[in-house]
């Protein structure tokens, strides 16, 4: 599992992304110190690490994330919608695969 620290990077933003999406908020630490805290509290407690490695696991097989075919329908979906805007001379706009 990650521990994430929340900031205005890509990638910390990203990492939280995929924290949050994966059901595993509580590895997002919002201070230096939370951060510390969380990757020690895993450390000493094996209990706890095994508990967020299941959850993981079973987030796997179920998160959006990693649903590659619902994915690609999504973005097959934003192409033609893409193309269809360039055919109707529409400029080019912001489009979210969640809104199709």
């Amino acid at each position: 599992p990650v521990v994430s620290l929340q900031g205005r990077s890509f990638v910390s933003r990203v990492c939280g992304s995929f924290l949050a999406n994966l059901g595993l908020n509580e590895m997002i630490a919002a201070t230096i110190e939370d951060y510390e805290a969380i990757a020690l509290s895993l450390a000493r407690n094996p209990e706890r690490l095994t508990e967020v490695r299941q959850k993981l696991a079973r987030a796997r097989r179920t998160a959006p994330l990693f649903d590659m075919d619902r994915f690609v329908r999504g973005i097959e979906a934003a192409y033609c919608r893409m193309e269809a805007r360039a055919r109707e001379g529409e400029m080019p706009a912001p489009l979210g695969i969640a809104e199709l």
